[in-house]
């Protein structure tokens, strides 16, 4: 994997998600408004393509970015919960990864709904641990609350995800992803 590649594709998501945020604003009814995430979509191609080596070390860099730029807490951002709800959703799609079709947009998408739903549940489930543990709870969290917005939120991304998927993969050669066959066949020449 060209680890180049990734972090412009990464910058440039993270990017997306800071800069379009008001503009791509969904009314979620009594829930508050529901934006996009471009981090999960990017997350999710990786993880379809990367050796799994690699993809626990690219989910928990992306968790961190997202924890960083988190809105959802009001006294500042916590680091680890989505970092480590990122691992969570990165080792779902490994789990997936051999029994689906990695050229198509709609697998993309099916498993980027797969993986937020680890993502967020982990997530939330770690934010909600943190005031037991810690003795110092979130301010104004509410679980429930927080799985329907990130219901909502994986919805809306779902949705995104058919063109940014689109997109992604017309620049899946400059990640350096080798495909099954590729490495069969260089296994083949060695051996």
């Amino acid at each position: 994997m060209n680890w180049i590649t990734f972090g412009i594709a990464a910058y440039m998501c993270l990017a997306l998600e800071m800069g379009l945020r008001t503009l791509l604003l969904f009314p979620g009814g009594g829930i508050g408004q529901v934006s996009p995430s471009f981090m999960l979509v990017v997350a999710t191609f990786v993880a379809l393509r990367a050796p799994a080596a690699m993809v626990t070390w690219v989910m928990l860099v992306l968790g961190l970015l997202v924890d960083l730029t988190s809105t959802t807490i009001a006294n500042g951002p916590v680091l680890g919960p989505a970092a480590l709800g990122y691992v969570l959703g990165g080792w779902a799609v490994l789990q997936l990864r051999a029994m689906v079709f990695r050229e198509s947009v709609l697998t993309l998408a099916v498993t980027t709904c797969i993986a937020g739903v680890f993502v967020h549940l982990g997530t939330v489930f770690l934010l909600s641990m943190r005031g037991p543990v810690t003795g110092e709870p979130v301010v104004s969290f509410s679980a429930a609350d927080q799985l329907v917005h990130r219901f909502l939120q994986l919805l809306y991304t779902v949705t995104l995800s058919l063109p940014v998927g689109l997109i992604l993969l017309r620049l899946a050669p400059a990640f350096g992803f080798r495909s099954r066959l590729s490495s069969r066949m260089v296994e083949t020449v060695r051996g």
